[in-house]
């Protein structure tokens, strides 16, 4: 389904950088997207699925649909929405830096219930977004509108990180704190640690990538960014185990493939030593929490 299709369904047209459906309606049946959206439940309940993995949006859920992906509309019993409809680069000129792995979590879970001052905030910006499509003779509106969503990702990124009791923020000073001397060596470990890390958590893998010995490389990274290059590794593995565990239904042993433990057993060591939790444990706490 095309983005002007979808649009015509609910009796727009698509000249924004984006557009704000107040109540959207969304076609019967199976349909892959040729766009992006982003959608507010307020009332009813939608029974969905997405890549073929069963969803339901109740009140006060956000879901959010990437182009290429498959939906599959099963049932819909008085449900109510707002959404924002976004052309397939929109996310890309957004321009969320992968560090902040919100797009990640996203993958693994893409519609979640919020609570109820988060819904209030999600209203609050879906308000103004709504105003700001509406000043045409603003020649910054492209440029608002794309400050707003990103505002919307970073909050959306802060509730999701404060659900899995994570501090986020202490990946992202690392690049703030890092000095001119040794910059752009910290910037490419630090993209081969958001891209690699789930997978190899092993300093020798980025030393290699790098040109660089493992004890040079860890003197370096500890210099720019006050930790050392092992500890930045397990961050963001944690995280993303983290993620796997309270944002999707995969068994332990499941995530332990996907991340390339040895055995289950192993995995649930390397999280306990990082979070103080086994990894059940840590999904029953957390899930009960969203």
């Amino acid at each position: 389904m095309t983005i002007h299709e979808f649009c015509a369904l609910n009796g727009s047209t698509f000249s924004e950088p984006f557009i704000f459906i107040r109540d959207c309606q969304f076609p019967n049946g199976q349909f892959n997207l040729e766009f992006s959206i982003l959608v507010y439940s307020t009332e009813g309940q939608l029974e969905m699925k997405v890549s073929d993995r069963k969803y339901t949006m109740g009140p006060r859920c956000i879901g959010v649909f990437m182009k290429g992906q498959c939906i599959e509309i099963d049932s819909m019993k008085n449900f109510k929405c707002k959404a924002l409809i976004l052309p397939g680069h929109l996310i890309d000129e957004v321009n969320i830096p992968n560090s902040f792995l919100t797009l990640f979590i996203l993958e693994e879970r893409p519609v979640f219930e919020i609570s109820v001052a988060y819904g209030n905030a999600t209203n609050l910006f879906l308000q103004t977004i709504s105003k700001v499509l509406k000043f045409s003779d603003n020649p910054y509106k492209g440029e608002c509108l794309l400050s707003l969503l990103r505002s919307f990702f970073y909050s959306t990124g802060y509730f999701l990180f404060s659900s899995l009791s994570f501090k986020g923020s202490d990946l992202y000073r690392i690049s703030e704190q890092t000095t001119l001397y040794g910059a752009d060596i910290m910037s490419r470990f630090m993209s081969l640690v958001e891209e690699n890390a789930s997978t190899m958590r092993n300093i020798s893998f980025y030393a290699d990538e790098l040109g660089y010995h493992p004890k040079y490389l860890s003197t370096l990274i500890k210099k720019n960014s006050g930790h050392t290059a092992q500890q930045i590794i397990d961050q963001y593995a944690s995280l993303k185990a983290r993620a796997k565990l309270v944002f999707s239904t995969k068994s332990v042993k499941e995530i332990s493939n996907e991340m390339d433990f040895p055995t289950p057993s192993d995995f649930g060591k390397y999280f306990k030593r990082l979070t103080g939790e086994s990894p059940l444990s840590y999904r029953k706490t957390h899930q009960r929490k969203l």
